[in-house]
C-alpha cells in the first residue's frame, strides 16, 4: 500500500472550505464544472473535467464542517478501491487541510 499526506493553509473560514470540498457546486468552482452526484455518504458522485473520461467516487465518510473521505471506484490514471481522506481545523485566521490518499 502506497500512502501520500499533503498539509495546507487556505485563509478561508473552515465552513467555507468543507462546502468547497462537499457540494457537486463546490466542486465546480475549483476542480471541473461537470459535476453529478450527492456528496452523502455512500452516495456515488461523477466528475467529468473538461469532457474528459468520468471520475466516480463513492463518499465513505462525512463529518459536516470537518472531514469528508471518498473510495475511487474509476477513472482515468486512477486505482479503483484507493482512498483519499480530508481532515479540515482551524488555523488561527486559516483553514488547515490534511489530505490522505492510500492506494492499495
Amino acid at each position: 500500500m502506497t500512502v501520500q499526506g499533503h498539509r495546507i493553509n487556505i485563509q478561508a473560514s473552515q465552513q467555507s472550505v468543507f462546502e468547497a470540498l462537499s457540494t457537486a457546486q463546490g466542486w465546480s468552482r475549483w476542480f471541473t464544472p461537470e459535476v453529478t452526484g450527492d456528496f452523502a455518504e455512500g452516495s456515488e458522485v461523477v466528475c467529468q473535467p473538461n469532457g474528459r473520461t468520468p471520475i466516480r467516487l463513492r463518499v465513505t465518510s462525512v463529518k459536516p464542517g470537518s472531514a469528508i473521505a471518498f473510495e475511487i471506484l474509476e477513472g482515468p490514471f486512477a486505482v479503483p478501491g484507493a482512498t483519499t481522506s480530508i481532515q479540515l481545523a482551524s488555523a488561527g485566521f486559516r483553514t488547515a487541510v490534511g489530505l490522505r490518499h492510500d492506494t492499495p
